[in-house]
């Protein structure tokens, strides 16, 4: 979970990136939670979910930069 955290501009350049390691799956209800707390502080409008088989993809978008954030399940 919490796999990539990118800050991109509109024409593609990465002004920030992070690669998050393992989190354990009973961590993962709490951090989720958090996460998506955080986005939803902001206005309603700028927060979209994305579900894709296994793993949220969590988008924002202020005005000309894009915050994502991917939640995913570690199946190996």
């Amino acid at each position: 979970m919490l796999r990539l955290y990118l800050i991109v501009t509109n024409d593609g350049y990465v002004k920030f990136s992070h690669y998050f390691i393992y989190i354990p799956l009973e961590n993962r209800p709490s951090i989720e939670a958090k996460v998506t707390d955080l986005c939803w502080k902001h206005k309603d409008d700028t927060c979209h979910f994305f579900e894709d088989d296994d793993s949220i993809i969590i988008f924002r978008n202020f005005g000309g930069v894009h915050y994502n954030r991917r939640c995913r399940s570690s199946r190996k």
